[in-house]
């Protein structure tokens, strides 16, 4: 098996995946869409998986299995979902083209109303509490409940102004460069494709 990638993205054309005993040949096609999927869009829970890669979910863990004995993939548990990333074939082994930090923000930035308020934070911090429910369209409870997911994954960092929270990105640098190399799938931009696009990422 060869493999090379960089980033989470194949840098080659050809990735051989070699066929199970008694398997269906066509599934080799499915295993290699969910493959690259996975390193197209690292971070995604199996059910969007399956939906990106247009396999039904049973057969995408199946073949997210064949592909994590292959030491080709990784999944973790977040947030009560299995997110599968990348890895990287290397001459020792497998390595992980992602550290532990990119992968949990990574996580964060999968679910669509944090990749908003993140998208919001980006075009105008820092923003309080109100104001990101505002720019999010969401209700100031729901917002709350995103803030301290995102505090909890240290992917913002919040100040007291008086009686409100301020609110700012950690690492902007970081996270700009995070979802310039693996922005997320075009549907879970839909609802604020827009200010997605001005970032022009």
């Amino acid at each position: 098996m060869v493999l090379s990638c960089h980033r989470g993205r194949p840098t080659g054309v050809l990735v051989l995946l070699v066929a199970q005993s008694g398997e269906d040949p066509t599934d080799l096609e499915k295993r290699r869409r969910v493959f690259l999927t996975v390193n197209r869009y690292p971070g995604l829970t199996l059910a969007r998986l399956a939906r990106e890669a247009d396999v039904d979910e049973s057969l995408a863990r199946y073949h997210v299995r064949i592909l994590e004995d292959a030491k080709l993939v990784r999944s973790e548990e977040e947030g009560g979902h299995r997110r599968i990333f990348p890895l990287e074939k290397t001459k020792a082994g497998a390595a992980d083209p992602l550290d532990e930090r990119d992968r949990q923000w990574l996580a964060l930035l999968r679910r669509p109303p944090i990749l908003r308020a993140v998208v919001a934070l980006l075009h105008e911090e820092p923003m309080n509490a109100g104001g990101l429910a505002e720019a999010c369209g969401v209700s100031r409870s729901t917002a709350s409940h995103h803030i301290s997911r995102m505090e909890e994954g240290e992917i913002v960092a919040i100040e007291r102004d008086g009686r409100s929270r301020m609110i700012s990105l950690a690492d902007r640098e970081r996270v700009v460069g995070l979802l310039a190399e693996h922005p997320p799938p075009p549907d879970m931009v839909q609802g604020f494709i827009e200010a997605w696009d001005d970032l022009g990422l």
